[in-house]
C-alpha cells in the first residue's frame, strides 16, 4: 500500500513539529489576499482525502470523508459570519492560512501559529472541536477543551486570541 509524506501538507523547508517553536514566522509564512483565503483552507482540507489507512506507515486511519465535510462547512460558515477575523491585523486583505494535517485516529487539525502563539482546532468527528491554544512565553498557561462544531463565537474568539494575544479572550 502506497503511503503519503506528510510533506504533501507542510510545503518544503517549512520546519516539522518539533522544530517550529524556534522560527515560528516561517511556520505560518503563507499568507494570500482574502478573496482567495476560503477556497485556499477547504482545498488544503478536501486534500486530506488523499491520506488513506496506514499514512503514517502505521496503523492510521484515513482522514473520514464525514469529518472533512464538517470542516469544510465549519469554514464556510466562519467566513461568512467572521471573514475579517482571518485577515492578518494592520493589512487590510492579507489571509493567514491554517495548515491542514490528517491526525492518526482519521481526523483532521486546522493549526495557526502567529508569533509565539499557537492555536489548534481538532476534528476528531463532525460535530465537536478539540482545542488547544498555547503562549510559552506568557503566564497565561495551556488550555484546551472541547465545543460544538457549530459554535462560531467560541471559535470567534480563539482565532481573535491567536491573531491578537488577547490574554482576555472568553476562550
Amino acid at each position: 500500500m502506497k503511503t503519503l509524506p506528510l510533506e504533501l501538507i507542510r510545503p518544503m523547508g517549512q520546519p516539522r513539529r518539533e522544530e517550529r517553536f524556534n522560527d515560528d514566522a516561517s511556520w505560518q509564512a503563507e499568507r494570500v489576499s482574502f478573496p482567495h483565503c476560503h477556497k485556499c483552507v477547504t482545498d488544503r482540507v478536501r486534500a486530506l482525502d488523499q491520506f488513506q489507512a496506514g499514512w503514517d506507515g502505521a496503523s492510521a486511519k484515513s482522514v473520514d470523508p464525514a469529518i472533512i465535510a464538517a470542516a469544510c462547512k465549519f469554514f464556510d460558515r466562519l467566513a461568512d459570519e467572521y471573514g475579517e477575523l482571518l485577515i492578518r491585523p494592520f493589512t487590510e486583505a492579507e489571509c493567514l492560512v491554517p495548515h491542514c494535517v490528517p491526525l492518526v485516529s482519521g481526523g483532521l487539525q486546522l493549526e495557526w501559529h502567529i508569533e509565539d502563539r499557537i492555536l489548534e482546532l481538532e476534528f476528531e468527528n463532525p460535530d465537536a472541536i478539540r482545542y488547544l491554544k498555547w503562549w510559552p512565553d506568557q503566564e497565561v498557561g495551556d488550555s484546551e477543551a472541547t465545543y460544538s462544531a457549530s459554535d462560531l463565537d467560541q471559535s470567534a474568539d480563539l482565532i481573535r486570541w491567536v491573531f491578537s494575544g488577547d490574554a482576555t479572550s472568553t476562550a
